[in-house]
């Protein structure tokens, strides 16, 4: 990032591979098998490094979802779309107090009850969508935002071998 004379700019890395969410939606459309958990575990392992990384910088992204998650050439992941992040140590915030940022079907308890973001919100979402590559299932879904809402904040989700039998039990405390 930068200026030069009256033009402020941002350079970014040019990512041609599409999104987590085109790819998991190609998958579904063509009834493909989930991705490997070689595979899975390869791009957890990315994404994780980026979130450690911003997390270290004070950024919570808030918003981590398959859509923020873009992919190069090669097949590297890379989180992308930090638009709502919060840095920690602002003392302003970018957001009305109270207001609910995120998207429903990955947001943690905190971000339902309006309460402050940590590290630990966008570590949620991330489970959220690590369970979601892992099980092709979302762990909570319902028809209507509240009823979504209810189950984040009081259920626990299914166990993954529920919809993938080759998933290994130590999955499930994860």
């Amino acid at each position: 990032y930068g200026v030069e004379g009256k033009i402020s700019y941002v350079v970014m890395r040019l990512l041609r591979g599409g999104t987590l969410a085109q790819r998991l939606s190609q998958q579904a459309d063509a009834e493909h098998p989930l991705p490997s958990l070689g595979e899975t575990v390869k791009v957890l392992n990315q994404l994780s490094g980026a979130l450690d990384y911003a997390h270290s910088k004070g950024v919570i992204h808030r918003d981590i979802k398959p859509s923020n998650v873009m992919f190069d050439q090669h097949g590297n992941a890379y989180l992308v779309d930090f638009g709502i992040a919060k840095l920690l140590a602002a003392t302003k915030s970018i957001t009305t107090t109270g207001l609910v940022m995120g998207t429903p079907l990955f947001m943690a308890p905190e971000q339902w009850r309006a309460e402050d973001v940590v590290p630990a919100t966008d570590q949620y979402s991330f489970g959220v969508m690590a369970y979601l590559l892992v099980t092709g299932k979302f762990p909570f879904d319902a028809d209507t935002p509240h009823g979504l809402m209810y189950k984040h904040l009081s259920e626990k989700p299914a166990p993954p071998q529920m919809h993938r039998l080759d998933v290994p039990q130590e999955v499930t405390a994860v």
